[in-house]
């Protein structure tokens, strides 16, 4: 009657003969199984002395450039207000390139204020040539003496004018 059947327990007192490690108690649990740890893979750190943390190996810290957010404020800027993103910009470009980056919204910031730049100067120009021309034609439509004249096809009355 030795049959030994995997799906039955054996009979109290009796060891089985599979495991080396005692059968534990009703209520207990049994500790895992002796397993070697497997050794270490190559050039890998040997394991920390017992009540010693292991040393880990940091790796430096990445270098960010010092210039990327003034170039992201100088780009917004220069639509905003040319003269002072072109500055701002300015600014980003060179601290980034002391150390060493490319700052490319600090490059599309320097363009963007000096073309937006550009275009304020040439619409002062344009509204202050159309005043000056508004003014000639008005003095000369009023400057005969007459109160009334025709702009655009309507008839206007003249500014009083105090000499």
């Amino acid at each position: 009657m030795t049959d030994s059947n995997p799906q039955q327990p054996t009979p109290y007192g009796q060891e089985s003969a599979k495991s080396d490690q005692p059968t534990p108690a009703f209520g207990q649990f049994a500790p895992p199984p002796y397993q070697q740890a497997a050794p270490p893979a190559y050039g890998a750190q040997p394991p920390a002395p017992y009540g010693q943390q292991p040393q880990q190996s940091y790796q430096g810290a990445t270098v960010q450039d010092p210039g990327k957010t003034l170039g992201i404020i100088g780009l917004v800027l220069a639509f905003l207000i040319s003269i002072a993103g072109l500055v701002v910009s300015i600014i980003a470009l060179q601290k980034s390139k002391a150390a060493g980056f490319k700052n490319t919204p600090a490059k599309v910031g320097i363009f963007v204020s000096i073309i937006v730049s550009v275009l304020w100067i040439a619409g002062i120009i344009i509204v202050a040539i159309a005043l000056v021309n508004l003014t000639n034609e008005l003095q000369d439509a009023c400057g005969n003496g007459q109160p009334t004249f025709v702009f655009n096809g309507v008839q206007q009355a003249c500014p009083a004018v105090k000499q």
